[in-house]
């Protein structure tokens, strides 16, 4: 390299020499002998150029500078200088270029620098977004709650699936910035209870820009918080404020939780709200909803609670105001994203399609499963699941411990189901329902592909698939990445024992499934009993047909469960195949 480049006496100004001398580590004493400059003029420069107050970045950054410079000031450069001098030009790009002003961070919205009043109005906003129906609740209860007949207890029976839980939770965050009132927001399980939490959390961030934190509990303001929890009557009675119970009427010990939720409401400022689609007449909560103490009480002067008198909504006798909604209702009210025509070829018969969408409780008299058997196996399984880690650990949320997947394939204009069964380690453990998924793409490659992803999560250890209809290719596809399937030609017979096995598993308590999967709970009461068409044996039989037939979580769990053979030994797919024919 040409000598005029390099850093020497000969073409470097004394005092700027000195510095990289000294930042490259030489003593004062070194340098004057090389330079030939005075001790004192060293000290002098070193005083007032704060040699010692620099840092290694800015040491650096000086003998990049006159590096950089000699090499821009030299009209012809060889290659390796050429080289030299864009690598430097990159350093000292990243030197000097200005770095973004970091954006000041707005006042959290706990402290008391937050402009709450600003906050409060933004939410406000959010009204005019919601359905006929949802904004409806939000008037009725402001008309009715400051009424002198009122009760403050506010009742709504609803069809599923028209997110009324997404209105009340948005009221809930309404009345908690208007009135600064807690809010108690209780749910079948604390799943349940957090999907409304989500629904909070959005509503926050689309209104304002803010993003909340928090698991069980959110801080508003110092004393002001929005809780979030599952039907368990041991947490859920240290809070006071406003109660919002959703799906009431699927909670197992009911009465017990009533008790002690609605204590949480006993200043007057604060009301409670119970929502839910109807239930079995055998809950408690049925009752509550009829008002039998009341009528009983005051047969002069009965609450009435059939459609016609409640569909407006009214404040009822016993002040406790009450209304149905129903499918129909909610699509004349902006429920814009339900075709209820194809709803009612995916339940051709009546019976199960009034008790979804129409707000028909319904008994189980029918039945083959008992109700009061299926509730009790409901649990808050976030609580009670401690080894199942779903939302920390999706990849392998049960880690290598062993389970059962059960599939139920699309008939034709229907999708399909399918379940994935946690296997007890010992006896005292039961069958634990973790997953349940309804596709409704029914094509071939993506029901192999959701299955295989089922098979990549988990230590699958039995699958079985029902081979019928579309079911057969499915298994053909299954079966190049899992072998050891098992296949299900589910005739009368078969069915048959399937169901007498999980009627005895329920009846038994010796499985469990999460306390908001009512979904799941209705598949199992829609397996009638019933007649062979000779009329000579009994049997049970599901309301499908091969036209109309919708695939059924219910038979997704049984062939599942089939990883327990009727014998009470297990299949081992490790080592076997098994085709039931």
């Amino acid at each position: 390299m040409n000598n005029e480049l390099l850093i020497t006496p000969e073409n470097t100004q004394p005092r700027e020499l000195s510095r990289l001398y000294y930042f490259a580590g030489l003593r004062v004493s070194e340098i004057s002998k090389m330079l030939g400059t005075p001790e004192s003029t060293l000290y002098d420069w070193r005083k007032q150029d704060k040699w010692d107050e620099a840092d290694f970045f800015t040491k650096c950054q000086d003998a990049f500078q006159l590096k950089y410079l000699r090499l821009l000031m030299k009209n012809t450069k060889t290659e390796n200088e050429m080289r030299e001098f864009k690598e430097l030009g990159v350093q000292m790009k990243n030197i000097y270029s200005p770095k973004p002003e970091r954006k000041k961070r707005s006042a959290q919205i706990n402290s008391d620098q937050f402009d709450w009043e600003k906050f409060k109005n933004q939410i406000k906003e959010g009204y005019q977004d919601l359905k006929l129906y949802q904004q409806s609740a939000i008037t009725d209860i402001r008309k009715y709650e400051k009424s002198k007949r009122s009760a403050g207890v506010f009742n709504w029976l609803k069809s599923r699936q028209i997110g009324f839980s997404y209105g009340l939770a948005y009221d809930a965050l309404l009345r908690l910035v208007e009135l600064e009132n807690n809010q108690i927001y209780i749910a079948a399980s604390k799943n349940q209870a957090y999907t409304s939490r989500n629904y909070v959390f959005k509503f926050v961030h689309d209104l304002t820009g803010l993003d909340l934190k928090g698991t069980d509990s959110v801080e508003f303001k110092k004393g002001l918080r929005f809780y979030f929890l599952g039907a368990n009557p041991s947490t859920a009675q240290s809070y006071s404020g406003d109660v919002t119970m959703d799906e009431y009427m699927w909670m197992p010990r009911f009465d017990e939780l009533n008790e002690v939720v609605t204590a949480c409401a006993t200043n007057e400022r604060y009301i409670i709200k119970r929502m839910s689609t109807p239930s079995s007449k055998k809950h408690a909560s049925y009752k509550l909803w009829n008002a039998d103490d009341w009528n009983k009480a005051h047969k002069n002067n009965p609450v009435r609670t059939d459609y016609k008198t409640l569909k407006s909504g009214l404040l009822c006798p016993d002040g406790q105001y009450r209304r149905i909604i129903t499918l129909e209702d909610a699509i004349k009210e902006g429920c814009d994203w339900i075709n209820i025509d194809r709803l009612r070829l995916r339940y051709p018969d009546e019976e199960t399609f009034s008790r979804l969408y129409e707000c028909e409780f319904f008994d189980d008299v029918s039945s083959a499963f008992s109700f009061d058997d299926l509730n009790a196996c409901m649990v808050d399984s976030w609580e009670k699941w401690t080894d199942f880690e779903p939302l920390t650990k999706p990849h392998k949320p049960f880690g290598r411990k062993k389970v059962a997947v059960g599939y139920d394939p699309a008939r034709t204009n229907d999708g399909a189901t399918c379940v994935v069964v946690a296997i007890p380690s010992n006896k005292n453990e039961t069958f634990r329902i973790l997953e349940k998924h309804f596709w409704e793409d029914v094509s071939f490659e993506n029901q192999e592909k959701y299955i295989k992803e089922i098979t990549d999560r988990y230590n699958v250890v039995h699958l079985g698939i029902d081979t019928r209809n579309m079911g057969l290719v499915i298994a053909e596809r299954v079966e190049n990445f899992y072998p050891n399937l098992t296949r299900y030609q589910s005739d009368l017979s078969l069915k048959t024992l399937f169901v007498l096995q999980a009627k005895t598993l329920f009846r038994e308590r010796k499985i469990e499934f999460d306390a908001g999967w009512q979904d799941l709970l209705y598949s199992f009461l829609n397996i009638k009993n019933a007649m062979t068409k000779s009329q000579q044996y009994a049997t049970f039989q599901s309301v499908r047909d091969e036209e109309h037939g919708h695939a059924d979580l219910s038979w997704a769990t049984m062939y599942a469960l089939g990883y327990q053979r009727f014998d009470g030994t297990t299949v081992d797919t490790e080592n076997e195949s098994i085709i039931v024919l």
